[in-house]
């Protein structure tokens, strides 16, 4: 049912002059059924009605709060690997919990001794802060409490305790439990895309170091600049579920030097909250066709990611895209090389800019768009009837080519090379390239920030877990 019959209902009740308690209690008893539901919509549309009914929110007032959202998380959480729908795993939780923040749900007015400590010692972890921030926005010590105490614990019971876990997990011995929990952030897909720790950044950097040092040498004779280098790279992949499960795998990557130079005293800091595009891969990489991206983590790690078959063609490489104007100037060029009438050609180009809107971009999507376009119009103008049908067709495949010569697809290599120049030009940031990396709406940035949290959180848990071995 909508929220507009809950609001029509709260609404009759002021009307018919119900004491301004009563209406506020079912005013709450709404917000409780809602969160509980995880209808975050009619939730949100209840809130969003509180000022015509006059009633300030009072999160206090929603009855269990902690633990309604920790009841969340866990059915999100459970019926994820019920479903073994593992694709929106992390983002599912970070959208609760995003959504819960937003309406300080999270909210405590008062902790205990040993909550303020541990509060403190977060605030002091410039990383985990910076990560913190960069999901949520404003970090409050009611969200660091929720995050650090509150969810580690979640997350405990439910591996604990859960039929789906408890063959296999908190059995053994605790080193074992909390390496298959951290694990899973090492080799896992997310969105469409596929991730996996493939080393550490301080052994890419000694290894680049010396390829580097072999390239220069050779260099030395005639002085020539070197762009890029491509070399093969030895990566110790995981196959098991614990550390002595690895096998040896080379990858042959491609790597601009002066990005790698110009940026190397942030990639290896540890107090530095950002993702440094380090490398291509260009063969034996998670992608379909052997590609895949090398990213530094603030913890030293190198990750790769890529997306999977279905998707190649989205990932990384967006069709080269124009403005309507651009376009279409680019277009009239390439129409100059062929032997079209001055004045068809003119108003061929005016038509296409009457037709397309003003903030069209232009890509190779749009191509049999445009091209029927242009046919429809060639066919009613007078001065193209004379030519004979064969010749239409020619002329419409000339026109079809030069297109496609303005929007061709640019290879995944190019547009590796192309940012990297950016990089080296300071008109793009090695730390902002992931962002640019997308599938869909998704980012090789939003993936890596939403490990970088889940690590932090699991690590809160190992804590968690080493307090209950100690109990013992």
């Amino acid at each position: 049912m909508s929220s507009e019959h809950f609001i029509d209902i709260l609404e009759s009740k002021i009307k018919i002059g119900l004491e301004k308690e009563e209406i506020e209690k079912y005013y709450y008893s709404l917000l409780t059924r809602f969160l509980k539901k995880g209808n975050f919509e009619n939730f949100k549309n209840i809130i969003d009605h509180s000022i015509k009914l006059n009633i300030f929110l009072d999160v206090k007032k929603i009855a269990n709060r902690h633990k309604i959202i920790s009841n969340l998380i866990t059915n999100c959480i459970l019926s994820v690997f019920r479903e073994s729908n593992y694709q929106t795993f992390l983002g599912e939780q970070i959208a609760i919990l995003k959504f819960c923040n937003e309406y300080n749900l999270f909210e405590k007015t008062s902790f205990l001794k040993k909550d303020l400590e541990l509060i403190k010692d977060i605030r002091q972890d410039k990383v985990i802060i910076a990560n913190l921030k960069d999901i949520f926005g404003i970090v409050s010590d009611s969200l660091i409490y929720y995050l650090y105490r509150l969810l580690p614990r979640t997350l405990y019971r439910i591996f604990k305790y859960s039929k789906q876990f408890n063959n296999s997990l908190f059995i053994d011995s605790l080193d074992q439990d909390f390496s298959f929990l951290l694990k899973f952030f090492n080799n896992y897909s997310s969105y469409n895309l596929f991730i996996k720790k493939i080393g550490n950044v301080s052994d890419f950097l000694e290894e680049f170091d010396k390829i580097y040092g072999e390239y220069k040498n050779k260099t030395l004779i005639n002085n020539a600049k070197i762009s890029f280098i491509t070399y093969n790279y030895e990566v110790d992949e995981d196959i098991g579920m614990y550390e002595t499960n690895i096998e040896k795998k080379e990858k042959k990557i491609l790597v601009s030097p002066e990005n790698i130079i110009k940026n190397r005293e942030k990639i290896i800091s540890p107090n530095d909250y950002n993702f440094y595009s380090l490398a291509m891969v260009l063969l034996k990489g998670l992608g379909p066709q052997g590609h895949g991206f090398l990213y530094s983590t603030p913890r030293g790690e190198l990750i790769e990611i890529c997306s999977d078959a279905k998707e190649s063609e989205a990932i990384i490489v967006k069709y080269k895209q124009f403005k309507k104007q651009q376009f279409l100037k680019k277009l009239e060029t390439q129409l100059s090389n062929l032997t079209i009438d001055e004045e068809i050609k003119n108003k061929m180009v005016s038509y296409l800019f009457d037709i397309l809107n003003n903030n069209d971009i232009v890509d190779y999507s749009k191509k049999k768009q445009i091209l029927d376009k242009i046919k429809t119009y060639l066919r009613e103008e007078k001065s193209i009837h004379q030519i004979n049908e064969l010749d239409f067709q020619n002329l419409i495949k000339l026109i079809s080519n030069e297109i496609t010569s303005i929007l061709r697809r640019i290879k995944i290599e190019d547009q590796f090379k192309t940012r990297m120049n950016l990089v080296n030009e300071n008109k793009l940031k090695s730390e902002e390239v992931a962002r640019y990396t997308c599938l869909e709406e998704k980012s090789h940035y939003d993936v890596l920030r939403e490990r970088t949290f889940f690590q932090n959180i699991i690590n809160q848990l190992r804590k968690i877990l080493i307090e209950k071995h100690d109990e013992k």
